[in-house]
């Protein structure tokens, strides 16, 4: 291997040191390469204390080399511009493919050559997730978010083999109440932080029972939008000797068929004062009324409700009163 392998295997096997950037940076420099001088640039803007003059400066600088090259930097990697692709700190960090693509020889050279951390990955046929290769490249990531037609056996696949540094997945709505609970209870990716099932069927997924068998200690954001949820399962979030609440700084769990037994039982529980931010239904006079209650939400800088009930003026200034800046009507 020669200098500039060693350093770009370098930068590939330390994707959150700016170090071996900066090095690879500086061997391109003297080789008369532009994307060393891209590098540098966009290193500085992550990283560099900077004046007002001094960002503008180097991000018309970035700009204006990948319009320049994007083109030769993305042929070499078995890409074209029609690709979406996000560079930070000089280097590919967020691709978005199709699940045939991640799988082809052809983009070889992409997950060699760049530290690819975040990827959107569109599945149009369950078996393209079960390609070994598939698998491998998906290991590496630390943010994964599925969009097409995958059935909910192909997240069994995915989770099937450890995740290490996943910490954020958007599955959508590809999952059903028992491929949730495999999920739920997969430790297989220990650094979960941020999850995302808006759209998934999941009416009773989050029983009492299931709840506990949260696997994910690093979990802190959960969206669970659109899901179905029943106030069994809302319950289910405060039960047990640690509940998953106790864990959260973020939860949504907008348009569902809970009612105010749910609300109630949320916003009361001790574990809900960890909550910074919460979006959720005002379904009835019930779910109002157990928000205005003396509750746990001390901690609280965001809440979104979405009025699915037309508000009295009286109730809007209640509210006003008791959340004053965090509150948000939807």
């Amino acid at each position: 291997m020669s200098l500039l392998d060693d350093a770009l295997a370098a930068v590939v096997g330390s994707p959150d040191d700016d170090l071996p950037r900066l090095a690879y940076a500086d061997l391109l420099l003297a080789a008369g390469d532009p994307r060393g001088e891209f590098i540098h640039a966009q290193c500085n803007l992550a990283h560099a204390d900077l004046g007002y003059f001094e960002r503008r400066e180097l991000r018309e600088k970035s700009e204006t080399l990948q319009t320049l090259h994007l083109h030769t930097w993305l042929s070499v990697l078995g890409l074209t511009r029609k690709d979406r692709v996000t560079f930070r700190r000089g280097f590919i960090e967020h691709v978005e493919l199709s699940a045939s693509q991640i799988a082809s020889p052809a983009l070889d050279a992409l997950f060699a050559r760049e530290p690819v951390q975040s990827m959107q990955l569109t599945v149009d046929r369950e078996r393209d997730v079960k390609d070994p290769t598939s698998l491998a490249r998906i290991g590496h990531l630390q943010a994964l978010t599925v969009r097409g037609r995958m059935a909910p056996g192909g997240v069994l696949t995915l989770i099937a083999k450890p995740l290490p540094k996943l910490r954020v997945l958007n599955l959508g709505s590809h999952l059903n109440p028992a491929s949730f609970a495999a999920l739920w209870s997969s430790e297989n990716l220990p650094a979960l932080q941020r999850l995302s099932v808006s759209g998934s069927s999941l009416s009773g997924a989050l029983n009492a029972r299931n709840a506990t068998l949260c696997a994910h200690h690093a979990l802190t954001t959960l969206w669970m939008n659109t899901c179905e949820l029943e106030d069994s399962d809302i319950e289910g979030l405060v039960s047990g000797d640690r509940p998953v609440i106790s864990q959260l700084m973020v939860l949504g769990i907008q348009n569902n068929s809970y009612g105010a037994r749910g609300v109630r039982a949320l916003v009361q529980s001790p574990g809900a004062m960890t909550l910074q931010s919460l979006e959720l239904d005002l379904n009835d006079n019930g779910t109002v009324q157990a928000l205005l209650e003396d509750n746990q939400l001390y901690s609280l800088k965001r809440l979104k409700l979405n009025e699915q009930i037309r508000l009295s003026t009286k109730y809007r200034d209640q509210f006003k009163l008791k959340y004053q800046k965090s509150l948000y009507f939807r």
